[in-house]
């Protein structure tokens, strides 16, 4: 049985990895620290340590962290972490598509979350290719205002420290 604090670090991990914030060796430096301080670890961070590529890697962690991928919070303190950490904005901005158009937020976050996938998926305004400042723009007032709508605890603090 998967508890909800194994869900967390899985959905952080994954998230973390997919925005660029841990590379595959980081990843398993936090797998590594979670086993050693746990009592008893489940089963998929032994398998999760042992793995020796990053598609593996992250086979193994998206089954339990499937049903926080698609959180709004987590993958917005994610993206904000892998942009201020000087990630490709268009890249980053696309981990968006894993929560839109789905409405599970605040009604103030629609049309931020709206402008990001349009500056970096469809870019209408500059024929069709998302541009890094524009995508970057958006991506700063989705997170000014996801501030505004305050957010949910994560485990990104355990994972990034």
């Amino acid at each position: 049985m998967i508890d909800a604090d194994e869900r967390e670090l899985a959905a952080a991990l994954v998230v973390a990895i997919e925005a660029g914030l841990l590379t595959m060796a980081e990843a398993i430096r936090v797998v590594d620290r979670e086993i050693l301080n746990r009592p008893s670890p489940g089963r998929w961070l032994i398998e999760a340590s042992l793995i020796s590529t990053p598609q593996d890697l992250l086979h193994v962690l998206h089954p339990v962290a499937h049903p926080l991928l698609h959180e709004l919070w987590p993958l917005l303190e994610a993206m904000e972490r892998a942009l201020s950490s000087g990630a490709d904005p268009i890249k980053v901005a696309r981990l968006i598509k894993r929560v839109y158009p789905h409405d599970s937020w605040p009604p103030e976050l629609s049309q931020p979350l709206y402008d990001v996938y349009e500056e970096a998926t469809c870019a209408h305004e500059h024929g069709g290719v998302p541009q890094p400042q524009s995508v970057q723009n958006a991506l700063l007032a989705l997170f000014d205002v996801g501030r505004l709508c305050g957010s949910q605890r994560s485990a990104f603090r355990q994972v990034l420290s």
